[in-house]
């Protein structure tokens, strides 16, 4: 039992709890580790994609896997973002608490146009909006431009594309391309 002022306040006050004590408890991960000898049993859809695209930015990350027909309900390209936010206390100390938002859509196959490696366009849809392009130069430098973001509860839009993003294109067959920000 923890006692004392305990407030929580959602994301733009959605939510709001003050009590004077709450049941509590610690909890220690027992399964963050890999035991030699145990055989990997990854998901089928990690395996079966056809090309990919990820874009890391500062505290957000994108994905688009594009897969066979019939691998995925919902259509043939899967789509992926997720926010990490850290927090830190008046003085600048890091607190050991990080909030992380994921959304996960499938789209039909229209919606992720490649064609590796010099050019992808990506235009998911809700909580999605806009479109990230992917073009390679005359320099062979890749852009990743557009006005691709995502919603995510309690947030104002956040931006997926721009040149603060490193993007990575792979295509089963051909081998993978990653630009590095510098």
């Amino acid at each position: 039992m923890v006692r004392g002022t305990i407030r929580f306040a959602g994301e733009r006050e959605y939510t709001q709890v003050k009590v004077r004590e709450a049941e509590a408890a610690i909890e220690e991960p027992t399964r963050w580790f890999c035991r030699y000898g145990v055989k990997f049993e990854p998901n089928p859809r990690q395996t079966e994609w056809v090309s990919k695209f990820s874009a890391l930015g500062e505290g957000v990350s994108f994905l688009a896997r594009k897969y066979r027909p019939g691998v995925i309900e919902g259509g043939q390209v899967l789509y992926l973002a997720e926010r990490g936010e850290a927090f830190e206390t008046a003085s600048g100390r890091r607190l050991p608490l990080t909030i992380y938002r994921h959304i996960t859509v499938s789209a039909p196959v229209s919606t992720f146009r490649d064609a590796h490696p010099e050019h992808l366009t990506a235009s998911p849809p809700p909580p999605f909006t806009g479109t990230g392009t992917l073009a390679r130069t005359p320099e062979s430098v890749f852009t990743w431009e557009g006005d691709l973001s995502v919603q995510f509860p309690g947030l104002d839009p956040i931006p997926l594309a721009g040149p603060s993003f490193e993007p990575g294109y792979c295509l089963r067959e051909s081998g993978c391309v990653r630009q590095d920000v510098d």
